[in-house]
């Protein structure tokens, strides 16, 4: 596979909404109707990060008026395992959107490269 890029770049969120252990989000694009999901982890982290504060710290006004970058993918996610390996996790639902990478667009967030890596 070589290099991971973002597949969505710049994206807003429309809406969000927290499921058990995950997120749903709209997006504003129209290849996506559907919400896309994410782990809480992996969406509250990169909250974290950005805001350099623990989640609740700052509004849903703020999420949603910022700009993603996004790895995803419909049908399955994939993950970087212990051995650095990119590992590809089918879904029983192949018509779900889930996003496997993301970050907030700017300039420390122009690529996604885990180069030289394929999926197991």
């Amino acid at each position: 596979m070589g290099e991971l890029n973002w597949t969505h770049t710049e994206v807003t969120i429309k809406d969000i909404r927290k499921l058990y252990r995950l997120y749903a989000l709209m997006l504003d694009d129209k290849n996506i109707p559907t919400p896309v999901h994410v782990s809480e982890k992996i969406f509250e982290d990169r909250l974290k990060s950005y805001f350099l504060n623990e989640r609740g710290a700052f509004s849903r006004d703020e999420i949603m008026k910022l700009k993603w970058n996004m790895y995803i993918t419909r049908g399955f996610y994939i993950k970087i395992n212990e051995k650095g390996e990119i590992v590809k996790y089918d879904q029983d639902d192949k018509e779900k959107f889930y996003i496997s990478f993301l970050e907030v667009a700017g300039p420390l967030a122009t690529n996604l490269k885990q180069s030289n890596h394929e999926i197991k």
